[in-house]
């Protein structure tokens, strides 16, 4: 029997299946994607449990690796204790620095997929 023929013979089980079939299919695309364009391997390295509580820009664009363009479906965010990517640098705003000169590091230690860096400054508060 023929694909083709047991749709017409029972078009309920058709219409029962599809819906299944296509959600399968959409998942598997989604992780196609996200295997190819990097965000699999960023999931593994900096995941989290806690709900993220701090300020966000939602609708923000972004690229990875290769051809992976995302255009408008990213949220970024940043707390005090967490600093998110924009737009290919890292911002990060505090108000609790006092006056006077303070030196500032920041360090990425890198991952399998992204090789790591490190700089520093010294910012005057007055």
């Amino acid at each position: 029997m023929n694909l083709q023929r047991l749709i017409d013979q029972h078009p309920s089980v058709f219409a029962a299946i599809f819906p299944i079939y296509f959600l399968c299919l959409w998942f598997l695309v989604g992780a196609i994607i996200s295997f190819i364009g990097g965000w699999f391997s960023l999931a593994k390295v900096y995941r989290t449990r806690v709900p993220f509580n701090g300020a966000k820009w939602r609708m923000q664009s972004g690229r990875m690796r290769w051809l992976a363009n995302y255009n408008n479906v990213l949220t970024l965010g940043v707390t005090l204790k967490t600093v998110s990517l924009i737009g290919g640098a890292v911002k990060f705003t505090t108000s609790t620095l006092t006056p006077g000169t303070h030196s500032i590091t920041a360090t990425y230690n890198g991952s399998t997929s992204f090789i790591g860096s490190s700089g520093s400054l010294t910012q005057t508060v007055n």
